[in-house]
């Protein structure tokens, strides 16, 4: 028998010590374990940074809507297991970094869709060299998520976009950073 894993959990006979080598046979004994191993070995990856090893980080470099890089830099990493993924980066404004916003940021695979609801997906940040502001991305059907950031307009907080001034005047040093997860198509 051929393993069904991952559809399926396979079912083995296990042979006793007086079992002859023909019942259950030998040969299909290791031909259905072996299967199974090189199924499980698949499914959990071989560690290298692909993204989909389990417990492996991989870099990505995202796209940005309403921002431009320029000479700042950027670290980010990714991982996923199953159709979990978990997404974490920091970007530092640099002089030729130009924030308009809205800043949308594009993810390593796709956010399911399943959901018509806008929901964040993580917790943000934004420091620029006195104070933290707090902030969510928030799932934008598919390829990207949106950065916004609670701000205080009379007794209660609101989520506002990025912009040029919002939820500072960006400026060199400055930065942003995400921490989020998500189910993957």
């Amino acid at each position: 028998m051929a393993s069904t894993f991952p559809t399926s959990i396979d079912s083995f006979t296990d042979p006793l010590s007086t079992s002859p080598l023909n019942s259950p046979s030998h040969s299909l004994q290791h031909a259905n374990l072996n299967s199974a191993v090189n199924k499980i070995e698949t499914k959990l990856g071989t560690g290298t940074p692909t993204g989909t090893a389990i417990g492996v980080y991989s870099a990505y470099t995202p796209t940005f809507n309403g921002f431009t890089i320029g000479n700042g830099t950027i670290i980010s990493r990714w991982a996923q297991v199953n159709n979990f993924v978990h997404y974490w980066g920091r970007v530092t404004l640099g002089s030729t970094s130009s924030m308009t916003g809205p800043l949308d940021l594009s993810v390593p695979i796709n956010i399911n869709t399943s959901s018509t609801i806008i929901d964040p997906v993580g917790v943000s940040n934004a420091y620029n060299n006195s104070l933290i502001y707090i902030g969510h991305p928030i799932n934008l059907f598919g390829a990207s998520v949106r950065f916004t950031w609670l701000v205080t307009s009379g007794a209660y907080a609101t989520q506002a976009d990025t912009t040029s001034y919002t939820p500072f005047t960006w400026a060199p040093t400055h930065y942003f950073m995400w921490n989020f997860t998500y189910q993957s198509v």
